[in-house]
């Protein structure tokens, strides 16, 4: 597929934006825990130490110590943190201008219980199922009105 020669549909800009925050705010926790994940990684190479220069299978060996090597690692899963960082910062500055109410909702409903569950949310919350639902949307809206970098 050439996405150069695709033609430009007419889309409802605003409601592809909207699903598109949404469909953040719902990973926001899936990137979390990759992150988490990457950092135990992380953490696992500090706490190990020591070692010999690893022969290779040819007979040669890599030629770098092992802190060398911690080190390289430990860069490569740094890097793969950044994606998810980047995203959790955007998501985390989208919803910093939310009200309270609002940011519960959203918290709760769309990034916790990814916008299901809308009666028991709306039991700890103190509100009516169709209220979360209304709630989330105005909040969404809020974000994509608020925030001039979504995408």
């Amino acid at each position: 597929m050439n996405w150069k020669s695709e033609k430009d549909l007419l889309i409802d800009e605003e409601d592809d934006l909207r699903r598109y925050v949404r469909g953040e705010l719902m990973n926001y926790y899936l990137y979390l825990h990759k992150w988490h994940v990457l950092e135990s990684k992380r953490q696992s190479l500090k706490c190990s130490s020591g070692g010999s220069v690893i022969q290779m299978p040819d007979g040669a060996s890599d030629g770098k110590s092992p802190q060398q090597r911690m080190m390289d690692k430990d860069f490569e899963l740094q890097e793969l943190q950044e994606p998810f960082e980047k995203r959790m910062r955007a998501i985390d500055r989208w919803v910093s201008v939310l009200t309270k109410p609002y940011y519960n909702v959203i918290k709760e409903y769309v990034m916790k219980n990814r916008c299901r569950n809308p009666r028991e949310v709306g039991f700890s919350l103190k509100l009516s199922e169709e209220a979360v639902r209304k709630q989330a949307e105005r909040a969404i809206c809020q974000i994509c009105s608020r925030n001039k970098k979504i995408l």
